[in-house]
């Protein structure tokens, strides 16, 4: 078939041309086909001399090739899944237009071969700099060049990469004429000598040109480009090449832990030509100091992962800094336990580490933790049973910079912004779930009428997970578990938290949402303005998640708890801006609970609620909290003591408890506490006895201590039932003989 000058061939919207022989268009002539094969009898060839070819839909090939110049235009490049087949690629020029399969369907050995000497021309949709990783890695590449597959070093000197913009990659082999210098491979290592950072450059010029190019090597901290030399921090003339002659210089005083950009240009006097630009890691002095690179995966037990190219050992020092890791950072504990030196974590806003430990396998860093930016958090569990946690043991300080998360949650995708999704009890599982409710976990989730939720876990030192909701999505999720032990002083000026998820009410996705997770620290002091918290779930159509715990105790003598400045809480799942609580529709979920250890070994336990528009941000204009008494609607309240898997009696009875804000207390069995403290005596903090007696050396409501025995009857709208709570005052006993 030949379209001469002009000519136009179109098979309709939904015509199919098989090709069979050969396919000539010259000129300006025009194929338009829905779809184009030349699977038909064996190869076919395209002789485009001008022409254009336009598919709309598919572009299958099988053993074809592409000679002479013009343009195939195709949504799809696809080739059949029955055979590996090859196109080869001579010349013209190929666009790909569909952004599913990045353009090329390409099943099992099937590839597009690039000549050598090929003048094709390809524009695929993706990113220049992801040209190699997408067409060119892997065993089997959807592009090779002469047959073969080559390295992302190969790449770099064989083809020329421009962005054709809209993330459109437009790629060629480079020229190879007599008169142009042509780079080959390049390479840096780096090194400590004598107490400096030193490293070492080679290339070579597999072409010095006509005349023979003089080389000059660039370098510095940034990628200076390829305009001008004066763009680079750094230069160093190497003298006139000589064909495959490599020439190599090093350079003394670099900074240690750094990632250096360099690049060769070479200069005929006629004609300058740059080498691409490449990144050499630079040591450190101190040989315990070891950087998470990713170059091949996420695993931490893939010594290629690292630089320098080893697993990490007792006393490391671990970085993961920003311009170094390619990927996030999957820690699995070694099989002989893990004891680093150090942490630390720069400003990386878009990596994050997911810890693969669990309560008896976790991580001891025996120096300090920085983490300026990023994430960590703990992997998702697969078995449905809370063994994965984040646990980390810290001998010296830990500091959480105000843009990092240290987190039971993990980004959802490439988003790394809050809100995560997180890994407790997934959905519809844990002991608090309740179908066409919230869940709960220290008290009730979000619920209309009737509600039954199981409370579970230790207050004063809690090791659960938040049970997972119902919906009909992938999220709902229950928070899971953040352990730390800090020997020295934790810093929070970022977020550490446990929480709970759902979907807005808004979006009006039906479910219930999951309940907040465990937040238990030990530290020697604690210091920040950041956020603590184990909140529950964002609230769904049938219900918010009860709050999780929070669990802070201080070891340092002297150590008080105002030496924090923010917020440490664990309220119930916060609520849409919609005023669904104020029309009485569903009864919030309660709070969880806040318990905060001094070193003497005295427990205060906060119970506090309030409504929120998202974890974290407190409503601007608050409306009524939902009554649910008055709605006829049971309401919510966190339960004391847990009815599953709870604290010690005996260990309750020491602890002071403080209900602010629209807390609210259940009793779930007859129990005795310290000391209880109720921070108004308006009805806004609430007692429901459920038949049980609560026992207590203080009371205080507001100002306002009370002694004996106190019923619903006494004290109405702040004790809700026919049970009671008995002060016991403390005595004075003198014994005489």
């Amino acid at each position: 078939v030949i379209l001469e000058n002009g000519g136009t061939f179109d098979t309709g919207s939904s015509g199919k041309l098989r090709i069979a022989g050969t396919l000539t268009i010259n000129g300006g002539g025009t194929l338009l086909s829905k779809t184009l094969l030349s699977n038909e009898g064996g190869a076919g060839v395209l002789e485009l001399n001008g022409g254009i070819i336009s598919c709309s839909g598919e572009f299958q090939f099988e053993g074809l090739s592409f000679v002479n110049n013009g343009t195939a235009i195709t949504d799809t490049l696809f080739s059949p899944q029955s055979t590996d087949t090859v196109a080869t690629f001579a010349a013209g020029s190929l666009v790909c237009t569909g952004t599913g399969y990045q353009g090329f369907w390409q099943p099992s050995g099937c590839y597009l071969n690039v000549a050598p000497g090929s003048t094709a021309v390809f524009t695929m949709p993706v990113a220049a700099n992801n040209v190699y990783s997408t067409y060119f890695a892997g065993t089997t590449p959807r592009f090779r060049y002469d047959g073969n597959a080559i390295t992302q070093d190969e790449f770099d000197e064989l083809f020329l990469v421009d962005d054709g913009g809209d993330s459109n990659a437009v790629f060629k082999l480079a020229p190879t004429t007599a008169t142009t210098p042509v780079f080959g491979m390049s390479s840096a290592t780096s090194a400590v000598s004598g107490g400096s950072i030193t490293a070492t450059f080679t290339g070579v010029l597999v072409n010095a040109g006509d005349p023979a190019a003089s080389v000059t090597l660039v370098y510095g901290l940034a990628d200076g480009g390829s305009d001008s030399i004066s763009g680079w921090a750094h230069s160093v003339a190497l003298g006139t090449a000589a064909s495959d002659v490599p020439f190599s210089t090093t350079v003394t005083g670099l900074d240690a832990l750094s990632l250096y950009h360099y690049a060769f240009v070479a200069d005929t006097g006629a004609e300058v030509v740059w080498s691409s630009a490449k990144t050499v890691a630079t040591l450190s002095t101190d040989p315990a100091d070891i950087i998470w690179f990713g170059s091949q995966s996420t695993d931490s037990r893939v010594a290629a992962n690292w630089f320098p190219e080893r697993l990490p050992s007792d006393g490391d020092h671990v970085h993961v800094l920003s311009n170094f890791s390619r990927r996030p950072l999957d820690w699995y504990p070694a099989q002989d336990g893990d004891t680093l030196g150090a942490w630390t974590q720069d400003d990386s806003t878009d990596h994050y580490v997911v810890f693969h430990t669990t309560a008896a396998d976790g991580l001891v860093i025996t120096g300090d933790v920085s983490i300026t930016s990023g994430a960590w958090t703990h992997a998702e569990e697969t078995d449905k049973a809370p063994t994965t946690m984040l646990n980390v043991s810290v001998a010296g300080d830990m500091t959480i910079g105000a843009a990092a998360f240290v987190t039971a949650g993990r980004p959802n995708g490439d988003n790394f912004a809050p809100p995560w999704t997180p890994v407790g009890y997934p959905r519809g599982f844990g002991p608090g779930y309740q179908r066409d409710a919230g869940s709960s976990f220290a008290g009730d989730g979000g619920h209309t009428n009737a509600y039954s939720g199981v409370s579970y876990g230790c207050i004063l030192n809690p090791l659960s997970y938040g049970s997972g909701g119902y919906g009909d999505g992938t999220r709902y999720a229950g928070g899971g578990i953040v352990k730390l032990t800090v020997g020295g002083t934790l810093t929070v000026n970022g977020t550490l938290c446990s929480r709970g998820s759902g979907y807005p009410l808004a979006n009006d996705f039906i479910g219930g949402a999951g309940s907040g997770g465990s937040v238990n620290v030990v530290c020697g002091s604690l210091a920040g303005n950041g956020w603590i918290d184990a909140n529950g779930g964002t609230r769904c159509l049938f219900g918010s998640g009860s709050g999780g715990r929070v669990s802070v105790r201080l070891t340092n003598a002297n150590a008080t708890f105002a030496d924090f400045t923010g917020v440490i809480e664990a309220v119930g799942g916060s609520v849409s801006s919609r005023p669904d609580a104020v029309n009485g529709d569903i009864a919030p979920a309660a709070a969880g609970t806040v318990a905060l250890h001094t070193a003497d070994g005295v427990a205060t336990v906060l119970v506090h609620n309030e409504l929120r528009v998202g974890n974290g941000v407190a409503r601007t204009n608050p409306v009524e909290w939902f009554d649910p008494v008055s709605e006829g609607n049971e309401p919510s309240g966190t339960h004391l003591p847990s009815m599953q898997n709870g604290d010690a009696a005996v260990a309750l009875r020491a602890s002071n408890w403080a209900v602010s804000g629209n807390g609210a207390l259940r009793l779930t069995a007859d129990c005795r506490i310290a000391s209880l403290t109720l921070a108004a005596t308006n009805g806004t903090q609430r007692i429901f006895t459920d038949g049980h007696t609560l026992r207590t050396s203080a009371f205080t409501a507001g100002t306002t201590a009370l002694h004996g025995v106190q019923t619903a009857a006494l004290l109405p709208g702040v004790i809700i039932g026919s049970g009671s709570i008995v002060v016991n005052d403390a005595t004075t006993v003198i014994l005489v003989r």
